[in-house]
């Protein structure tokens, strides 16, 4: 099971975006994400988050400084 303390650490350094998550792990389960807050009237064009796509090197190191935290 995913620590607390990391899991709020995730959920205050990745962006919030409009759709549910389903993460499977290795024994079989999942974690389950779902927003409650309303959504926005308006959407605001900004970057995309693509399906297998390659993170930028310095993301990769700050996600492993605030998780070395």
């Amino acid at each position: 099971m995913l620590p607390l303390d990391t899991f709020l650490r995730v959920v205050d350094t990745t962006p919030l975006i409009a759709i549910d998550l389903i993460v499977p792990n290795e024994d079989g389960g999942y974690l389950l994400g779902h927003r409650v807050n309303r959504s926005a009237y308006r959407w605001a064009a900004a970057d995309e988050i693509v399906v297998d796509h390659t993170v930028h090197p310095n993301t990769q190191a700050y996600f492993s400084a605030v998780a070395a935290r």
